[in-house]
């Protein structure tokens, strides 16, 4: 006969029909297969040629390329593509009686032919076997390649075993099942030649030249493989090969040793039984494990699955994992029936020492969770990334990390692993794609910093207050010493606990500094955080805490204390660096304002209803440049939910004031108010008495220097004080929703308001402004009078200051009434304002209007278009500024007119 066929198949879809998980551990994409086979000579004897191709195989798989014979006599594969070469023949041999005497085959029947010899040479140039890329916070962001190269030979043939029979099936009538007869007899065996040369695994060399002997039959295989006296390789497999169950790992066992030089390999493990390894001097730098380095000096593993006891020791010397270095990593565990000890664990950097301990105790009978579904979401949760819930709520943990002395800069690395920072080199591509796309539009700058410069130079008014570039720090400026310790415990359906002790030195983070950091607490699930103290000192400034927060009730004690008012705004950015927006308009509002800043208060309450009395002082303090005699706030938010504030300011220089004083409501907007559960909790379960070797060793810290002044206060004088600066505002008398606010300026209390403003400043003169805030927040009503006299103003509209001005402003629900506004400005400039206008445009009338007269008025300002916009409420034209760009422009008024 002579027949032909050709086709093609999807090589992949059937692996991953088949063995889904099998393509995502080996990077093997063949693709789709085109074949072409060939089927010629006699029925009894056919003969198949197969020739393949995969046109879209990738990886090692490219141009893979091969051919297929079967005849009678041998089986022959040829295959190749860049990354390997395989030629194999297996030579076979056929009963004539089995073809006339089988009737019906099937699939479980045994092969209807016998093997005589086989012979393979197969030839690996990097050839890539595995690779992974793991999203686990810990794993490194590069992918792990395992690369193959060196040559392969064997040569063997089939020994017959002198006791076997000649009849190796049974006919389906005889039997029920066509399977072959199970004997204790021995078997056949193929034995033979092998040689191994230049066999590396990435860039580790694992066989230069070896030659042994293989042997394998149906209950396992042997191979030992000499080479030099320091190199060897022995291979060892006893059992049938059946698929892997229960019953058939009885009586198994693995068995593999290796040793090239001082690299040292042995692993031995029984099913059910034992389990044990050891590496010694193994490179990882030649590995290549993505991006693991050091020297494996030693890894021991020895398990005994019967009597569940075990124990590992591992030591590594100059560990290196994604930028994490190190100078030696040394662990040891024990594992005991439930309990699975980290008897240690210390990693030695260049500056630094980490020393860890812990316990796992693994779930008794009732803590597990016999559900499959349960079982189930517990495994999904373990594979995204979240093992480290699913140990809390399978079993009960405890550890304690000792740092005895360490640098902040060594562990940066670290941080950024636990962090999930991305490849740096990832962002940098990132950045580089998208200067290249704006260059595509016509954007040419160096850098993004020029660039986003460029686009604000175009985008800013020239009236606008631009601020100088405020930038923090990287995370890589950070530098300093630091030392402490943490216990924490949890899991087993029980409370998580902890308790930390941190200290710090000689911190640097670009341009700031700080002397010492100190941090001392304990945290539960039930209580919160509760800080034992918090201490951090820049020089003379100082930064204290202490109380409880996080938790159930808050009751939090903290001051700031000789602190740069200039440095808030950073501060605060680094508590909370998302809210960019917020900290841009705090610094925009403190620009002006220069003191050293004294703070001291108290949060109490919850999450859901807060609580807080502060006290604020700035000393030394100016506002725009008006040195202040006197700057104090103190403020509260209340058990009823209002915020009850007291401001007073005086400038030094003049007498005046600024006093103002409210209450305010506060709507706090939560997304879900837990309910307190006040039920008690029950502890057996949850309780475990901690018992290490030691007790935890603290060194004593000097009381003194640490400045704790925040609990060495009086608390009644503490509240006597709060409550005298509070006193008036009858709080407890409004009612909800109320507002109660009241304003008075004085004198020289006009230089500072207008010192905040950029279009006037008030140079001397007397001034009393008592303004009153009624109603609600939504509506508001103010009552007020202003009167001036003899003031000096000046303002960069006006060529010269505005004299002798004078006159009287009041406020009477919400409207606005002028008797009477005048002030010269030189000799002949008069100017003069009077009228009414309304507060709010709802309530406006018809005789709304306001007057303003001027003889003979200088002034200048940059200006290229005035509209006049009409307010139809109340038919008074207003001023509106607009566009305002271009160079300055002079104006000059030679008579009196009307100008609104």
């Amino acid at each position: 006969m002579d027949v032909n066929f050709s086709g093609n198949l999807s090589f992949d879809k059937i692996m991953d029909r088949y063995l889904p998980g099998l393509l995502q551990l080996m990077p093997l994409k063949l693709g789709h297969l085109n074949g072409d086979t060939k089927i010629s000579g006699s029925l009894l004897r056919p003969r198949f040629d197969i020739k393949w191709t995969a046109p879209k195989a990738e990886g090692s798989l490219t141009d893979a390329r091969g051919d297929i014979i079967i005849s009678h006599d041998q089986i022959t594969v040829n295959s190749s593509s860049v990354a390997f070469d395989l030629y194999s023949k297996v030579l076979t041999s056929y009963r004539d009686d089995y073809w006339l005497s089988l009737r019906d085959y099937h699939m479980n029947a045994p092969l209807p032919f016998t093997i005589e010899g086989v012979e393979l040479d197969l030839r690996m140039r990097s050839f890539e076997f595995f690779s992974s890329v793991s999203s686990y916070a810990l794993d490194s962001p590069r992918p792990v390649h395992l690369k193959a190269t060196g040559r392969i030979k064997f040569q063997g043939k089939v020994v017959k075993a002198s006791s076997m029979t000649d009849q190796h099936f049974v006919d389906s009538e005889k039997r029920s099942e066509d399977v072959p007869v199970e004997c204790s007899e021995p078997t056949d065996t193929l034995s033979g030649d092998v040689s191994i040369s230049g066999l590396k695994l990435n860039q580790l060399m694992l066989a230069p030249q070896l030659a042994g002997a293989l042997s394998i039959t149906s209950q396992g295989l042997k191979l030992d493989a000499m080479g030099r006296p320091d190199e060897s390789l022995n291979l060892e497999v006893r059992g049938p090969f059946h698929p892997l169950s229960e019953e058939h790992m009885i009586g198994k066992m693995f068995s593999f040793s290796f040793q090239k030089g001082h690299l040292k390999a042995n692993v031995c493990y029984r099913p059910l039984h034992s389990a044990n390894l050891e590496v010694r001097h193994l490179p990882l730098d030649e590995l290549e494990l993505a991006s693991l380095r050091g020297m494996i000096q030693r890894a021991e593993i020895q398990l005994n699955f019967q009597k569940r006891r075990g124990h590992g020791e591992l030591s590594v010397l100059r560990p290196k994992f994604s930028g994490l270095l190190g100078e030696a990593l040394d662990v040891a565990a024990r594992w005991s029936g439930d309990v699975i000890t980290i008897e240690k664990s210390i990693l030695e950097q260049s500056n630094s020492k980490y020393e860890l301990q812990g316990e796992y105790v693994l779930p008794g009978t009732r803590d597990r969770i016999p559900s499959g579904q349960d079982r189930g979401s517990l495994f999904h949760r373990a594979m995204t990334g979240h093992l480290g819930s699913v140990i809390s709520s399978m079993g009960r943990w405890r550890m304690r990390l000792e740092v005895p002395s360490a640098e902040i800069a060594e562990m940066l690395p670290l941080a950024r692993l636990l962090s999930r920072s991305s490849d740096p080199a990832v962002q940098s591509r990132s950045k580089d794609l998208f200067i290249q796309s704006l260059q595509l539009i016509g954007l040419y700058t160096e850098s993004l910093q020029k660039l986003l410069e460029e686009i604000r130079g175009h985008s800013t008014l020239s009236d606008e207050v631009i601020l100088e570039e405020f930038n923090l720090p990287g995370l890589a400026e950070l530098k300093g010493h630091w030392s402490g310790s943490l216990d924490a415990s949890g899991g087993g359906n029980g409370d998580t606990m902890a308790e930390f002790d941190f200290h710090g030195e000689e911190w640097e983070w670009g341009t700031y500094k700080t002397q010492r950091v100190l941090a001392a607490g304990a945290y539960s699930n039930d209580d919160g955080l509760r800080l034992e103290r918090i201490f951090i000192q820049k020089d003379n400034a100082t930064i204290h805490a202490d109380g409880t927060l996080v938790g159930p009730k808050t009751n939090l004690h903290f001051a700031v204390l000789n602190f740069p008012v200039s440095l808030v705004p950073t501060l605060v950015q680094v508590i909370e660096s998302t809210a960019t927006e917020a900290v841009h308009s705090l610094r925009q509002f403190m620009s002006p304002i220069r003191g050293i800043l004294h703070m001291e208060g108290d949060l109490r309450g919850n999450l859901a209803k807060p609580e807080c009395d502060v006290q604020v002082r700035l000393l030394d303090g100016a506002i725009g440049g008006i040195d202040l005699g006197r700057a104090e706030i103190v403020a509260s938010l209340t058990p009823t939910s209002r915020f009850l504030f007291n401001a007073k300011f005086e400038p030094i220089i003049q007498n005046g004031h600024v006093h103002i004083q409210g209450s305010v409501p506060v709507t706090f907007v939560q997304n879900n108010v837990l309910e307190e559960d006040n039920s008690e909790r029950d502890k057996s379960e949850g309780s475990w008495i901690r018992s290490w070797g030691a007790e935890k060793s603290k060194a004593p810290v000097d009381e003194a220097s640490d400045k704790r002044s925040s609990r060495e206060r009086n608390e009644e004088g503490w509240d006597t004080q709060l409550a005298e600066n509070l006193k008036g505002l009858n709080w407890n008398l409004l009612d909800a929703g109320e507002v109660r606010i009241d304003a008075d300026i004085k004198d020289a209390g006009m230089m500072l308001l207008t010192a905040l403003s950029p279009y006037a400043n008030w140079l001397q003169g007397n001034a009393e402004v008592v303004l009153q805030v009624r109603g609600t927040v939504e509506q508001p009503v103010l009552d007020g009078s202003a009167s001036f006299h003899r003031a000096t103003i000046s303002s960069p509209v006006l060529r010269k200051p505005l004299t002798n001005f004078g006159g009287s402003v009041l406020v009477n629900s919400n409207r606005l009434s002028i008797s009477s506004l005048e002030g010269r400005v030189s000799r002949k400039g008069k100017l003069s304002v009077k009228g009414n206008l309304p507060l709010r445009t709802v309530e406006a009338s018809d005789g709304d209007k306001i007057d303003l007269k001027c003889e003979v008025l200088e002034w200048e300002f940059p200006v290229i278009g005035i509209d006049v916009i009409p307010c139809v409420p109340y038919g008074a034209p207003t001023l509106a500024w607009a566009s305002v760009f271009g160079s300055s422009k002079r104006k000059k008024a030679t008579r009196p007119r009307s100008m609104l």
